[in-house]
């Protein structure tokens, strides 16, 4: 008989922007609101960001997901919010899956608000995944979770 620990392999950083966004609201480091330290060497297997209220205008809320102060795509920011809108739009990174150092700091950045009623209570859940062997690495996922489910 063998017993199995859940997420073993996984570990899940949450950062989270409390009341309305702002673009100094930034999670950067130094400002004692940002996720721990990876806690191992392996990749991003999963992003998942949604907000409290949505916000409303013509301007989308714009959010970037930085790795070491650094953003994780090519252009633009990670999460795109359009008016109206709880669940994001988001931009592929740079690298797909991204790569993970042990000890790597993860941030949020506010690049734009909406432009009437500003947006409020940003999570993103982050999933590190430790790989293991040298098998192929599937893509980041995306997408949004409920408050039942951090």
């Amino acid at each position: 008989m063998s017993i199995k620990i859940k997420n073993l392999g996984d570990f899940t950083i949450l950062l989270s922007i409390s009341g309305r966004l702002t673009t100094s609201a930034s999670t950067v480091l130094g400002s004692g609101d940002c996720g721990g330290p990876a806690p191992f060497s392996g990749i991003v297997k999963a992003v998942y960001a949604v907000l409290g209220a949505a916000g409303t205008g013509a301007a989308a809320a714009t959010v970037d997901l930085l790795q070491n102060e650094t953003t994780m795509v090519a252009s633009g920011a990670m999460f795109s919010f359009a008016s109206t809108a709880t669940t994001p739009t988001y931009t592929a990174p740079a690298t797909n899956p991204p790569t993970v150092t042990k000890g790597d700091i993860f941030s949020l950045a506010v690049n734009s608000v909406h432009n009437t009623t500003p947006a409020q209570d940003l999570c993103v859940a982050i999933v590190l995944e430790r790989t293991r062997g040298t098998g192929p690495v599937a893509q980041m996922l995306t997408g949004t979770y409920g408050s039942s489910e951090v």
